[in-house]
């Protein structure tokens, strides 16, 4: 049951589901922040922008994020804007907001697996050890730590590119990538684009990946922890 060649090819699933568990649990909690919302709203000084009161605005977030866990097919949220009450964003907006919401759930889906794989391996690990095989058990948690090194190491690149102009470039390749229309490319017209401007956006992608950086920090310590309660065994080389 427990072999070297399995607890090597389930530290090879660390490098990819441990990455994919943070950032994809970041990227929800986001989502789902209503504190991220009126940030944008204040940061971006959305009731300039768009003209409607800040109180009508932050209703309509609360919308947003409740559309974004609905089965609804569009968004119907309205908002007053001077005594009238209209949709918050016009069909074309609503459209491109349910592709959103598509890509949010199968990102949602991802998070699944990525945790019910790492609880997999981590239960794996504990019985080896409970068994009298440590030395497998260390192969996955030295996997841990050199995915936590090679995942900050990743991050921080990725986000000094952004933070140095490379954001344009990724920003677009998302885009490009994700969706199969152009309905993201508003207008400056758009509420989309008057609330959620692409500034918005390096701040919201910077701040995922520093959670994730301290994420993986705790997971390289929890590791480093846990390898240290399986001495004085000595695990095998995995290759890694």
């Amino acid at each position: 049951m427990f072999s070297l060649r399995l607890f090597q090819a389930l530290g090879i699933a660390v490098i990819l589901a441990l990455p994919a568990l943070f950032i994809t649990t970041n990227v929800r909690v986001a989502f789902q922040s209503q504190t991220i919302y009126n940030y944008a709203i204040d940061a971006f000084d959305a009731p300039e922008r768009t003209g409607v009161e800040r109180a009508e605005l932050v209703k309509g977030m609360a919308g947003l994020i409740d559309y974004f866990e609905s089965d609804d097919d569009l968004i119907t949220t309205e908002i007053i804007v001077n005594g009238i009450s209209e949709p918050l964003f016009t069909e074309r907006e609503a459209i491109h907001f349910r592709d959103v919401r598509d890509l949010l759930q199968r990102t949602y889906f991802v998070q699944t697996v990525a945790i019910v794989i790492m609880l997999g391996i981590l239960a794996a690990a504990a019985v080896a050890a409970a068994r009298g095989r440590p030395d497998l058990a260390a192969i996955v948690f030295r996997r841990i730590r050199q995915t936590a090194v090679w995942t900050v190491v990743a991050i921080i690149g990725i986000g000094l590119f952004a933070a140095l102009g490379g954001f344009d470039f990724l920003f677009l390749q998302f885009h490009l990538l994700s969706f199969s229309n152009d309905l993201w490319q508003g207008t400056a017209d758009d509420r989309m684009i008057q609330l959620f401007p692409q500034m918005f956006f390096l701040q919201g992608t910077l701040l995922i990946g520093f959670a994730a950086i301290v994420e993986m920090g705790v997971a390289w310590a929890g590791a480093t922890v846990s390898l240290r309660g399986l001495e004085p065994s000595k695990a095998p080389e995995d290759g890694g």
